[in-house]
This record gives C-alpha cells, structure tokens and sequence, in this order.
C-alpha cells in the first residue's frame, strides 16, 4: 500500500531535517517496493526502487529544478554499475558507477549529442587512457593520452583533422614538447614544438612557434562540484 513517512536526512552544515517518504512497504514497515525519497526544504528527490529500507535497484536521482538527473542501479543505498549523469543543457555522462563514483569506461556528450571524451575515470576524475575531441566536431583536432586526475600527464598524441599529428609529452596539462608527423606519417623529428614558458627575462622561449592545438584549457579538468550532505549520502550511501 502507499505510504508516506517523515524521517530525519542531513543538510549541508550537517544538521537533521526531515526527509518526506511517499510508497510502498514490506510487512515491517520499511521503504519496499517502488517509492520517492525527497527532503521538502531542497530539490532532491530519489524515485525508483527500494528494498529493506534501502534504495536497492533501478532509481533516478534529481538534483536541482533545472533538471540535472543522474539514472543508474542502487544496491543497499549505493550507486553500482552502469550509469548516466544529464544535465539540463542536454550534456551527458555515461560510465560505471563503483561505491558511488565514477570508476573505469566513461564516455562524455555535449548539449548536441556528440561525444567529447571516451576513456578511463577514477573516483569522478578523468584517469587513465583517454581521448578527447575539440569542437567544432567532427571537423577538429583530438588528443590521445593519459589523465591523472582529471589532468593531462605523460605522452600523448594530438591529431588534426587532416591526419597530421604532434608527439610528445605534457605536464599538468601543457605541453612540454613534441616533434610533427606528416599525415603520410613522416616523421620531422628535427622540428620540435615547446609550451612557451615566460619568465623574469623573457615572456616566450618559442615565440614564432604557432599554438600546436585548440582550447588548452580544456586539457585540464576541475574536479566535480562538491554535492550537499543530501545528494552524496544518496549516492554513496548513509
């Protein structure tokens, strides 16, 4: 039968407030069955599935008024396996969920649908082997290598769009330096391309050397915003 319970859930400075429970229940009295979860005072509410008083099963997360949802699988009021984070915009993300985070394969869609990233995430940061494209897509450059936490570190390979390429190495997500592959795949190792470092004495090491890619900026990730006391405990878990 459908029920609804008030219970006490945590806000952001970590105080109890009310949580509102409108479904069904098991012979004990716990959430069983389908149901939503909400606190009134915020705009996150949980509907989906419920077991022995936890969100165990199919469920979808919403978080604000605008619309950011996040669908996946819970098992004992956490988030576990396959998942997909969608903004209001119509930007997405599609991965694995492991305790609650964002773990192994991702791949990451903007507002058109076209998707910018493919590769490995560690606890909600890009990490691992990954791809990223730039726009305009498809007619631009991407960039091949590997993140750590969410930065791009180590060798990596960035491609034009005409199948030419650069080789070379980035720190923090800058390029330290890297040598042109022809689109026929000569290799002109005797052209070296530098991030131009400035210091007190000069403002550019390669001054005539041309920005080798789009967006640097984007080769660095912020890590995701820090969800309320609310959102995270539904996700990882009371």
């Amino acid at each position: 039968t459908d029920a609804e319970e008030i219970e006490e859930g945590i806000d952001e400075e970590g105080i109890a407030e009310e949580e509102v429970y409108e479904g069904e229940r098991n012979a004990e009295g716990e959430y069983h069955g389908t149901g939503i979860l909400k606190i009134p005072s915020t705009s996150v509410r949980f509907e989906g599935e419920f077991k022995d008083g936890c969100k165990h099963g199919k469920g979808v997360m919403y978080f604000d008024a605008d619309g950011d949802t996040l669908e996946g699988i819970w098992e004992e009021d956490i988030m576990q396996g396959p998942g997909k984070y969608s903004s209001a915009d119509g930007s997405r993300m599609e991965g694995f969920y492991l305790d609650g985070e964002l773990t192994g394969e991702v791949k990451e869609y903007n507002e058109d649908g076209q998707m910018f990233f493919d590769g490995q995430y560690r606890s909600n940061a890009r990490h691992g082997k990954g791809t990223l494209t730039f726009e305009p897509i498809p007619n631009s450059g991407s960039i091949t290598g590997h993140w750590e936490d969410g930065v791009l570190n180590g060798e990596a390979i960035y491609s034009y769009p005409n199948g030419s390429s650069l080789h070379g190495t980035w720190e923090d997500g800058e390029m330290q330096s890297a040598y042109f592959v022809s689109k026929d795949g000569v290799e002109h190792k005797e052209i070296t391309y530098r991030y131009d470092q400035s210091d007190d004495k000069i403002i550019s090491s390669d001054p005539m050397l041309p920005d080798p890619y789009e967006l640097r900026a984007r080769l660095s990730m912020d890590p995701p915003s820090t969800l309320d006391n609310t959102a995270s405990s539904w996700i990882h878990g009371k």
